[in-house]
């Protein structure tokens, strides 16, 4: 019976394969002219399925991801290009659940007001906080979905450099496994993390406690600080991209908060529109500029899916209709200027 039942599982999967068509160039095709393609895809991702039945669901996905990409580099012709990346055998579904995973904590009462600064009106046409050596480098958070952890350490990460101190790699594990605001690799909320880091007399780093991309056990407490924060808030209101500008020339990268499903298959070029904003993702916005053929202001956002996705893990999200919610959470931390131990 077991086998009858693997067999006809696969059956099912092939049947599924065989209903798909998508249209290119040249016309209709059924879902098995594809499978040469599929096949070299996997090369160069390294991938292997247990089974035929898990072969073929893989390749029905792989074959829908491609009608998405079709569809998307329609409706972004010029700007925004999408290709099928290391995400294309995932179903939307697999891939909410394990890279989209903000999930806003009910303990952050008000989100609406940010902190009161002064911000300057006279700011630079275009800023790259990269070439300042304000970012460090590109990070992968794997299928777990600690995004929002990611996030608050990259903002740590950068405001310690910014205090006048070398470049560190914070302990995204730390927040993952000791935050009991979130829910580790099932979400959480970058201001409930800043709120842990500091409850918790501040964050290791990442050589002594590794990234696992698994929930675990804390032990924390048997690791030294290398930081502390010092204060948190909003940096900006939300639907004011003049504001969010001003707080980038004014405070360097921020954590902010997106709608990042439409990025699966981003490969390059500025994101100018469809792209909505139920958040779900959080990332880091390092800087602004124009792309210059087109004159388009776009957002400079580091993503935490590794440098084999996007431009090098970064994503250009065009400026002026606050696309994918991008000033809907924009966060600062600030740090103690000298480590505590």
């Amino acid at each position: 019976m077991r086998y009858l039942i693997a067999f006809l599982v696969c059956l099912v999967a092939i049947a599924s394969v065989d209903a798909i068509r998508i249209q290119n160039n040249s016309g209709f095709h059924r879902a098995r002219d594809f499978e040469g393609e599929f096949r070299q895809w996997m090369t160069k991702h390294e991938k292997s399925y247990a089974d035929d039945s898990e072969y073929y669901l893989r390749l029905s996905h792989y074959i829908k991801n491609l009608r998405t990409v079709a569809d998307y580099n329609k409706k972004h012709a010029g700007m925004a290009k999408f290709a099928p990346n290391k995400f294309s055998d995932l179903s939307i579904e697999e891939f909410r659940a394990g890279y989209l995973n903000y999930v806003p904590n009910k303990l952050i009462k008000d989100r609406s007001t940010k902190q009161n600064f002064d911000y300057p009106a006279n700011i630079p046409v275009s800023l790259d906080w990269r070439q300042k050596g304000f970012v460090t480098p590109v990070k992968n958070q794997e299928q777990c979905g600690s995004c929002w952890a990611f996030s608050a350490g990259e903002q740590i990460e950068t405001a310690y450099i910014m205090a006048g101190n070398a470049a560190q790699n914070v302990s995204e594990q730390q927040i993952v496994d000791c935050d009991p605001y979130d829910g580790g690799c099932g979400g959480g909320d970058p201001m409930t993390a800043y709120q842990y880091v500091q409850s918790a007399g501040g964050i290791t780093t990442n050589t002594d406690y590794p990234y696992t991309a698994t929930d675990g056990t804390c032990y924390a407490q048997n690791t030294p600080k290398f930081t502390q924060i010092a204060s948190y808030g909003y940096a900006s209101n939300k639907g004011n991209e003049t504001e969010l500008k001003q707080a980038i020339a004014a405070r360097g990268p921020l954590s902010i908060c997106v709608d990042a499903e439409t990025w699966m298959n981003y490969q390059s070029g500025v994101l100018n529109s469809n792209c909505p904003d139920e958040l779900d993702h959080c990332v880091q916005i390092v800087g602004y500029d124009v792309e210059q053929s087109t004159n388009t202001p776009y957002y400079i956002v580091r993503n935490s899916w590794g440098t084999d996705w996007g431009m090098e893990g970064y994503i250009l999200v065009g400026e002026g209709q606050n696309l994918c919610g991008i000033t809907d959470e924009v966060t600062y931390v600030e740090v103690e200027a000298v480590p505590t131990f």
